[in-house]
């Protein structure tokens, strides 16, 4: 019981730290240049995708060009991961709540 209690809080902090990911961070491209900034939002939002707009440097997470180091998972747990980990969440607090009532 307690191992399942451990899966479903750790899938849980999964799924709000994908949320949070959504809501609080952004990508930033150039039209004129390769690089690429992964940046903290002032505001939340649900779009992820910036071009071309003037961000002070205390917000900038990490820049590259082509693409920042794990931007491939960074974009699967945007796009999918709060989907992903929020079907594990519910799988696993309907299996408890069967388990509880055998």
């Amino acid at each position: 019981m307690a191992l399942l209690n451990l899966k479903t809080l750790l899938a849980l902090s999964f799924l709000l730290g994908s949320i949070a990911l959504r809501l609080f961070t952004g990508v930033l491209t150039y039209s004129d240049e390769p690089s690429t900034t992964l940046f903290w939002k002032d505001n939340p939002s649900f779009s992820t995708e910036f071009v071309d707009i003037t961000l002070p440097e205390s917000a900038i997470i990490v820049r590259d060009e082509n693409g920042f180091p794990g931007d491939a998972i960074y974009y699967f747990v945007v796009d999918y991961g709060w989907l992903f980990f929020g079907v594990i969440v519910a799988g696993l607090f309907i299996s408890t709540g069967f388990r509880r009532k055998a």
